[in-house]
């Protein structure tokens, strides 16, 4: 469902800028779906639509290979404060 979906980008984006907070500017899918327990290919799917979708973040794809993929993040001037 929808409300399901904008619940997990929710999550996924709180996650990812509270990493920033703490000065991690590198996540990789995995990790991110293992820290929020969802599926490994879900978190994946979610982290593409924020890096597309999402103003309150920049994030480009910095490689994927069989240790998942690896995102650089990093906030956008409409979350810098």
């Amino acid at each position: 469902p929808a409300a399901d979906r904008d619940i997990v980008q929710d999550r996924i984006v709180n996650y990812l800028l509270n990493r920033l907070a703490d000065d991690t500017p590198f996540v990789k899918s995995r990790h991110v779906a293992a820290d929020l327990d969802i599926s490994a290919k879900r978190a994946g799917h979610v982290l593409s639509r924020i890096g597309r979708d999402d103003p309150r973040l920049k994030m480009e794809r910095r490689g994927g290979n069989s240790d998942g993929t690896t995102w650089e993040l990093a906030r956008t001037e409409a979350t810098e404060s």
